[in-house]
């Protein structure tokens, strides 16, 4: 589970923003809080929800971004043979001043993995050799067993600012294998892979154990394609069911789904594959495709097919999406969309946001963070304030961060929080030159 991600310095976030999914003293609605166990003593539990609201290019994107190259940096950094060709190169710092421009970049994640809360965190800067490449200049892993901090390993900076000579740390007793395994894992460690990656490729267990994190509970590919979809309804009837019935309740007129390997397209882009390549080229992969067809009721009540390219954007973004929401309710992950009300209606939005915080529909602890423009959703009956994030550009264009609980002048009970809002009273809203936009059509000079 997710408690808290923090970033620095990638694209227009300039100063360190965090997104903190802990709950708060706010006590209204209970039932969207998680008590997991590993949480401090304490603690008053993790949110299952969290809506971020701003205007365009406020860096709600660049959040999720943020979230997006952390995890493919850790998923992928030890695989390109090359340096200074790998994940970590497409890092993008702020570019609005040149201090940050060269400045490095850092990204944390805190998180509760087997009852054990972890953090995990990097700094990325460019090189300061002839050869121009992201480096790793600080990394580290802590643990907290028994709710007491341990380090793992510490890396860089991390090792100096904690009073190590070594240009890197393990505890000798809390990292599998001690001072000696470690030795032989950094020796082969370069400047632009992360060492948590490496020792996960050299099967080192605690290593393991947090890059699974990332890969199994971290899901930031919001946006999964409609043939993966497709294809995880013919090998699952139980997935099968389920989009079927979410698309039959989002008021669409569809009755059911019905979908189809597209044999001969399969075959036709094969034979021009082979045909492309040399007779001793073996192709290992083969695209796949699929024939999806949407039935509907005509006023006979007979059945009506039309091609998922003839519905209407919300209702294809929505089987898109049925995958991953589907997945993160069943194995409890923590799921990033950004824009989920793009083509969806208010109403379908509130009730998928209500099977994430319902323990019933939610029982296995997912999560679903999203960015949105809906301003209706900041609904006292359906969000708490430590659930609504606000960005904002300010005069630098750094985007800033925060909850409606940093506000001193706390809204009341059951007050229309996005009339506050649309009226700029938390910010988030664009600064608009009403008057420009108007005048516009008429081509004035």
């Amino acid at each position: 589970m997710l408690l808290e991600f923090s970033a620095e310095n990638y694209r227009s976030i300039r100063d360190q923003q965090s997104l903190d999914l802990r709950a708060t003293a706010t006590r209204d609605l209970s039932e969207v809080i998680r008590h997991p166990p590993g949480l401090d003593a304490g603690s008053r539990g993790v949110v299952a929800t969290a809506a971020v609201f701003g205007a365009n290019a406020s860096g709600k994107s660049s959040l999720f971004m943020a979230a997006d190259f952390m995890r493919s940096a850790v998923l992928h950094s030890a695989a390109e043979a090359v340096e200074g060709a790998g994940a970590l190169q497409r890092v993008t710092p702020f570019r609005f001043d040149r201090e940050h421009r060269r400045g490095p970049v850092t990204l944390r994640v805190a998180f509760l993995k087997d009852a054990i809360r972890h953090e995990y965190g990097m700094v990325l800067a460019p090189s300061q050799g002839a050869r121009e490449f992201t480096r790793v200049t600080s990394e580290w892993l802590r643990m907290w067993p028994k709710n007491r901090v341990r380090d793992v390993f510490l890396r860089g900076e991390a090792a100096a600012q904690a009073g190590h000579p070594q240009p890197w740390w393990v505890s000798e007793d809390g990292f599998h294998g001690g001072h000696r395994l470690a030795a032989d894992l950094f020796e082969q460690t370069r400047d632009d892979v992360l060492f948590l990656s490496l020792a996960s490729q050299r099967n080192h267990p605690q290593a393991k154990a947090v890059v699974s994190w990332f890969s199994e509970q971290f899901v930031t590919a919001a946006l999964q394609s409609s043939g993966a979809t497709e294809a995880a309804m013919l090998d699952s009837p139980h997935f099968a069911g389920y989009v079927n019935r979410l698309l039959c309740a989002a008021g669409s007129g569809i009755q059911r789904v019905e979908v189809a390997r597209d044999e001969a397209r399969d075959r036709a882009i094969r034979d021009n594959l082979v045909k492309m390549q040399a007779p001793e080229f073996v192709i290992s992969y083969l695209p796949k495709f699929y024939t999806t067809r949407t039935i509907h009721h005509d006023d006979t009540g007979g059945d009506v097919a039309l091609a998922l390219d003839d519905e209407s954007h919300g209702t294809q973004r929505l089987f898109r999406l049925a995958g991953p929401i589907y997945d993160a309710l069943r194995h409890g992950r923590c799921l990033w969309i950004d824009e989920l009300d793009t083509g969806m209606h208010h109403w379908l939005l509130r009730a998928l946001i209500k099977m994430f915080q319902s323990p019933d529909t939610n029982p296995h602890g997912a999560q679903l963070l999203f960015t949105t423009h809906d301003a209706a959703l900041m609904d006292p009956t359906l969000f708490r304030r430590d659930q609504i994030w606000i960005v904002e550009k300010d005069a630098a264009q750094g985007t800033q961060l925060y909850s409606l609980v940093d506000f001193e002048d706390k809204p009341r009970k059951q007050q229309p929080l996005f009339k506050s809002f649309l009226s700029g009273r938390f910010g988030g809203v664009p600064n608009l030159d009403e008057a420009a936009i108007m005048a516009w059509p008429r081509g004035d000079a």
